[in-house]
């Protein structure tokens, strides 16, 4: 079985994660990109840049189009879909639900993404203290909408996912989750603890 690693360029992987947009429209107080300010480089991934990366990787079953910017900020986002759909790999992306209205709800519903993930950092006052920028009423708004657009088309995909952000603060809220997520399409909550606390230093 050695030989195959020999002559094979590029690792087996199950999924990557790419980063479409370092802007956001929030300020999460855990975020690097709160911290390191007017330091912070904003920038979008072309899809010129795009093209190349896809043709060079093997094909891999799920590519994740997130960072630590929002993605629906960036100008490309459903031709970045378009392509990574066409290499025939799934996708699905994470977002703070702020910038889903109709419009966007249907266009996300009809890119043939699989998946979309919509973050909280709590259900209840928590999220709202760490989550300048993006209240728990407008995102669950977002998840609302999604949930609609689906319903109107009769289209499954794309799976709903909630990624909570499990803080300190947070912990006694995730018993709320239920009944706050209630009657909204949700398919899967992730909960995730920090695992990196940015400083200006770095």
């Amino acid at each position: 079985m050695q030989w195959r690693h020999w002559f094979e360029p590029y690792p087996e992987l199950d999924y990557i994660q790419l980063e479409v947009s370092t802007y956001c429209n929030a300020s999460c107080a855990y975020c690097p990109r709160t911290v390191a300010g007017n330091a912070w480089n904003n920038l979008h991934l072309a899809p010129a840049t795009l093209k190349p990366l896809l043709r060079q990787l093997p094909r891999i079953p799920y590519i994740h189009l997130q960072g630590w910017g929002e993605p629906l900020l960036s100008p490309h986002f459903f031709e970045l879909v378009g392509l990574v759909k066409s290499h025939g790999c799934r996708c699905g992306t994470t977002t703070n639900g702020m910038l889903i209205d109709d419009k966007t709800a249907e266009r996300l519903v009809t890119s043939g993404i699989d998946l979309v993930a919509i973050s909280l950092t709590g259900a209840g006052a928590s999220h709202d203290r760490f989550r300048q920028g993006a209240p728990l009423s407008a995102v669950l708004d977002g998840i609302k909408t999604l949930s609609r657009a689906k319903q109107q088309v009769r289209h499954a995909p794309p799976a709903i996912h909630v990624a909570y952000m499990l803080l300190r603060d947070g912990i006694a809220e995730i018993q709320q989750l239920p009944a706050l997520l209630a009657g909204l399409s949700v398919n899967e909550i992730v909960v995730s603890t920090l695992d990196h606390l940015p400083h200006p230093c770095l």
